[in-house]
């Protein structure tokens, strides 16, 4: 799978800018872009999001580092005006520590963390490693992976992302094209989210340099007519040492028996 996606991406770029790249092939480099950050191993990212939901503004900075063999990785959220988010995500379970101006400690009888532990999802019938796949926050390269499966993915330009020569590709995609995209379809009762919201517009950028590597992703969401989101993430530090420290016992709740609720 590896050389059929590596092998293509080098039949349809030549090693430079893949000018008159097809939709197909289009795809098939976002697509590829999970593949090659998860042959390399790792990356770190910096992230930007602003989320405008019923008049209500909220923005968020950081950075993450990810393993992606071994499926671990950590996000670490400024968020303006309520304090700082962390996650820690494992192939087992995620950690999350929620800024004191979101009631952070109020889950979790004043304990900082929270685990939610997925094998008590999946037995009440949920597949919540399914659902943190699809999360660009939690799995960056699967979400590229799951974005490569959008109809209609074009070239739309070219820049130098830090001396990085790269190619731009584009697409537009709803929200249920991208859950079947993603296997999610058995996973979330679609009819207990908002109305109108699998209906809701993702707009997404991929930036590819000429190894395949994803160097920049910028994602606008249609909140189903409540708001909107945007985020650009920016990789670097491809194949560097990771490092992911899941927080100690003592200082975490598990929450998981939510999962029966």
């Amino acid at each position: 799978m590896l050389a059929a996606v590596g092998g293509g991406y080098v039949a349809v770029s030549g090693g430079g800018s893949p000018a008159g790249t097809s939709y197909v092939n289009a795809a098939a480099i976002v697509r590829g872009t999970a593949a090659r950050a998860t042959q390399v191993g790792t990356s770190s990212l910096d992230l930007t999001m602003t989320m405008s939901v019923q008049g209500h503004d909220v923005t968020a900075t950081g950075d993450g580092a990810f393993d992606y063999r071994n499926g671990r990785g950590r996000i670490d959220l400024d968020m303006a005006g309520l304090g700082n988010m962390q996650e820690i995500i494992t192939k087992h379970a995620l950690y999350m520590r929620m800024p004191d101006g979101l009631g952070g400690g109020v889950l979790t009888g004043g304990k900082p963390w929270m685990k939610l532990r997925f094998s008590a999802f999946k037995a009440a019938g949920v597949d919540v490693s399914k659902l943190m796949s699809s999360n660009p926050t939690a799995n960056p390269a699967s979400m590229l992976r799951t974005l490569g499966s959008s109809t209609g993915i074009k070239q739309t330009g070219s820049e130098t992302i830090d001396g990085v020569a790269t190619t731009r590709y584009s697409a537009t995609s709803s929200v249920s094209d991208l859950m079947r995209a993603g296997g999610l379809t058995d996973t979330v009762d679609t009819s207990k989210l908002p109305s109108g919201f699998t209906d809701s517009q993702i707009h997404f950028d991929v930036w590819v340099d000429t190894t395949g590597l994803p160097r920049r992703m910028t994602m606008t969401m249609d909140l189903a007519g409540m708001g909107t989101m945007n985020m650009t993430m920016h990789f670097y530090g491809f194949g560097e040492p990771v490092t992911v420290l899941v927080p100690p016992k003592s200082l975490v709740a598990d929450i998981s028996s939510l999962a029966g609720l």
